[in-house]
């Protein structure tokens, strides 16, 4: 947390939250995680999935979208969503594996969700869900403990205000742009009649002076 703390304080920059949380709670925390943010359409999105094996990574993108875009794991992640809860999920592909339309290379990978355990964390600041943090574990003999859940938590948290913060800072980015671009047309607007005014007058001063 202490680490975690040194970097939400450090940047502005989501990506680089999203990708050094990630590297500092794997294998700490998980195998892979992965973070899912709500973009600006209102729809969850999957910014990052970490895997502790580099050649994974790809593999562990595959099964969080499996997982995730499966209808018969909506309910899960509308649970956490609705409820602002963390929730567990024990042999994660049991739910899916009856399936008949899955292709052999997702069979392959929904024998590995089955020996997978997910522990879903809400990211909520000032009550809006931002989105959720994912942590998935191998070997149906590993589980999180309630100690793993308040570390994990208190991380959401944690993640959660940051990106906010940043939100934040983009939205006064984009409004003082706005701001300046309308100075700027405004101010050549008002210099225009300005200038015909000063025009006018000139005529009107070389014609007194004429007389």
């Amino acid at each position: 947390l202490s680490r975690a703390g040194e970097i939400l304080v450090s940047t502005l920059d989501c990506n680089y939250i999203f990708e050094s949380i990630s590297k500092l709670t794997v294998p700490y925390m998980a195998d892979w995680c992965s973070f899912d943010i709500m973009n600006d359409v209102e729809v969850m999105e999957n910014v990052i999935t970490y895997h502790r094996n580099p050649q994974k990574v790809i593999k562990a993108k595959m099964m969080h979208e499996l997982y995730w875009n499966h209808p018969s794991s909506e309910d899960d992640i509308l649970k956490v969503l609705a409820s602002g809860k963390t929730h567990i999920y024990h042999d994660a592909g049991k739910k899916i594996v009856k399936n008949t339309n899955l292709s052999s290379e997702q069979d392959t990978l929904i024998e590995e969700l089955c020996d997978t355990t997910f522990l879903i964390i809400p990211l909520i600041a000032h009550g809006h869900s931002l989105g959720t943090l994912s942590f998935a574990t191998y070997g149906s003999s590993k589980s999180y403990k309630q100690s793993d859940i308040a570390l994990g938590e208190e991380l959401g948290r944690r993640v959660a205000l940051a990106l906010e913060n940043s939100k934040l800072y983009s939205f006064s980015q984009k409004a003082i742009e706005l701001r300046n671009d309308f100075l700027s047309i405004a101010s050549h607007e008002l210099n225009t009649p300005i200038t015909s005014v000063k025009l006018q007058l000139q005529m009107v001063n070389r014609t007194l002076n004429s007389k």
